[in-house]
């Protein structure tokens, strides 16, 4: 039987950069670490098949970023990426979407700079990229900003093909941006 071990090391790390006030900013997250535990190739694979993309269970992990004094919030999504995705394993990717947002309590939308100011409910987001929370279009101040991430890791299903235990991983970081 072939099985795999995937510690999806999403770790996330809490990191605060730049912040102004004497105290700084933190986040906090319920799961830093997601951990899928032994996998087995699904039953009805063919040998044919095994470049073909399989998804694994979605997973929630809720972010907290608490500032001691109201102010511009925004994080950096940074690890690894290849044609546009998070990178998981080695041929594999996440697909990470921010939801759920709220700043002091307020629900909020969530841009890309990158994309400009146009905010959404959901965002699908990817390594590289700056978050702010928006309202109207114009960045949100304040000093609780709470919010969930989707994490969707998939991956060949020739890795799960594997007669050995092997560990597959994928790492990022969410940064506080100065």
């Amino acid at each position: 039987m072939n099985r795999l071990n995937l510690a999806l090391g999403l770790a996330l790390a809490c990191t605060a950069a730049g912040t102004q006030a004497a105290e700084p900013c933190r986040i906090a997250l319920d799961q830093p670490e997601l951990d899928y535990g032994v996998l087995q190739l699904p039953t009805g694979s063919r040998l044919d098949s095994f470049q073909q993309a399989h998804a694994l269970p979605e997973r929630t992990v809720r972010v907290r970023i608490s500032c001691p004094v109201p102010g511009p919030l925004a994080v950096d999504l940074t690890g690894a990426s290849a044609g546009g995705q998070a990178r998981f394993a080695e041929a594999g990717h996440l697909r990470l979407q921010l939801t759920q947002a709220t700043v002091d309590g307020a629900v909020v939308d969530l841009a890309n700079v990158n994309q400009g100011p146009t905010g959404q409910r959901e965002l699908e987001v990817q390594p590289g990229q700056r978050i702010v929370p928006v309202n109207a279009g114009q960045p949100v101040l304040g000093s609780e900003w709470a919010m969930t991430l989707l994490v969707t890791p998939s991956l060949p299903l020739g890795e799960l093909r594997r007669a050995d235990e092997t560990q597959l991983q994928g790492s990022l970081a969410l940064q506080l941006a100065e």
